[in-house]
């Protein structure tokens, strides 16, 4: 993940900006809660933004996949569409997770 010094200031605006546009395009793919969630603080967690979801680890790979690539592309155009091809499994295996979540709270709360 971006390794940062929490005393290195330069770049967070930028990188909190791309982290939110993530978050907007997880609220547009049914992910996190279901009002729309952006990040101002570090004190923030992943839970703030899950809530108790279950088997939803894959954000946080997400998350960093897109920043990584609007902040820090990859320089090699091998690692540029591994990372794009990342970016999409990711999608669509949260996607399904969000289907999953939903059918087992219909069958716990009938």
């Amino acid at each position: 993940m971006l390794v940062l010094d929490e005393c290195y200031y330069p770049f967070d605006q930028e990188i909190v900006t791309q982290i939110n546009t993530v978050f907007l395009a997880l609220n547009q793919l049914s992910v996190g809660r279901k009002y729309f969630f952006i990040t101002l603080y570090q004190n923030e967690t992943w839970k703030d933004f899950l809530g108790d979801a279950e088997n939803m680890d894959a954000v946080k790979s997400y998350v960093w996949a897109n920043v990584k690539m609007a902040f820090d592309p990859p320089a090699s155009s091998v690692l540029m569409d591994s990372l794009k091809r990342l970016i999409e499994k990711l999608e669509f295996r949260l996607m399904t997770q969000v289907v999953e979540n939903r059918k087992a709270a219909e069958t716990d709360n009938p």
